[in-house]
């Protein structure tokens, strides 16, 4: 992160608050053109897709400085929108697979759980789309489980591999590092009464991660909760992470309960946001026993998870008024007037 900065602080002449203007800017320009790639894929909801990538406050408060939370969402917001045009549109061009290589490297070298929390359902779009279009009636039945037991094999073979060529991967350092953050946060918490947690796990393995999953997920989602805020940063949290437990309690009454939502993960996005905001979610909150830590840490994941709560409700359910209706014909033509340039 230094020497990102060091690179902006040449254009920025030197100055903090000018070189924190390009790191907002550069992270604005990326989540922007997710957000119109996910305009193009459903148009019909994109009043709504204004709430996920450019109005939830800590995302914008945390993803727009010169920190680690900043770059991440950057690189992840590129590396999808690279991954949307090479995989699913199938333009490739030099620039986007470039693009998908710079992203990949960046996320690898300063966050690398969160490209190991996008790898499923990631590997599922891509191989989903590839089997829309080219199977069809039975072969398409037929595909749908095979299709499913190749990117959990890919998945497993790729982090078994990460495991073996990387010691930060291996089971071993993952706990030790877990173990570190929680010794640490804990010493911050009695020291200056930092806003701490626990869960109570003891160990990493697999049979413990599995049962303190729910927990940990709830905490991230949904945390700080109301009887744990103890000032106003986290009071500002707290009301955030309610509005989105609102927005998951209306969006599961609308579909009507959960073999339904289950039943409506045949739709890659859907499926994409919903294991990748499960997995980081559940790592951050078995790791981060900090709710100023676990703020930030989570800022990739709440565009995701909105996206995933929204494709939930049906489309009479709105959770942002339609005032403009120009946005969906600008965002219609600009898409047009790019393919025709491809």
């Amino acid at each position: 992160i230094a020497r990102i900065s060091a690179v902006l602080s040449i254009p920025g002449m030197g100055s903090f608050l000018c070189t924190g203007l390009l790191f907002a800017f550069l992270s604005y320009i990326a989540v922007f053109k997710l957000f119109v790639v996910f305009c193009e894929l459903f148009p019909q909801r994109y009043t709504d897709f204004t709430f996920s990538f450019l109005k939830i406050p800590s995302v914008i408060f945390w993803g727009s400085g010169i920190n680690k939370d900043t770059v991440c969402l950057t690189f992840l917001c590129l590396l999808l929108y690279g991954v949307y045009w090479v995989f699913i549109r199938f333009r490739i061009s030099v620039s986007h697979i470039v693009l998908i290589g710079v992203s990949v490297t960046f996320l690898f070298i300063i966050r690398s759980h969160v490209l190991i929390a996008l790898l499923p359902g990631l590997i599922f779009w891509i191989m989903k789309n590839a089997q829309r279009k080219v199977a069809s009636g039975i072969l398409n039945t037929l595909f749908a489980p095979v299709m499913v037991v190749s990117t959990v094999v890919v998945v497993i073979f790729l982090f078994t591999s990460l495991s073996g060529s990387f010691q930060q991967f291996s089971v071993q350092e993952i706990e030790k590092r877990a173990e570190g953050f929680k010794s640490w946060h804990q010493t911050v918490q009695e020291r200056s009464g930092g806003s701490g947690y626990t869960l109570g796990i003891t160990d990493y393995t697999i049979g413990s991660i599995i049962k303190y999953a729910p927990v940990a997920l709830a905490i991230t989602l949904f945390g700080p909760f109301p009887w744990q805020v103890n000032n106003i940063v986290m009071l500002l949290s707290c009301i955030e992470a309610l509005y989105f437990l609102y927005l998951f309690l209306k969006s599961f009454i609308a579909r009507g309960g959960i073999v339904r939502v289950l039943k409506s993960f045949d739709e890659p996005i859907l499926f994409f946001s919903f294991t990748f905001t499960a997995i980081l979610g559940v790592a951050i909150g078995l790791t981060s026993f900090n709710y100023g830590a676990l703020v930030r840490y989570k800022i990739p994941l709440l565009p995701f998870f909105s996206v995933f709560l929204i494709l939930l409700m049906p489309e009479t359910i709105r959770i942002t008024k339609q005032k403009f209706k120009k946005p969906v014909s600008t965002v219609r033509e600009s898409s047009a007037a790019q393919e025709n340039a491809t």
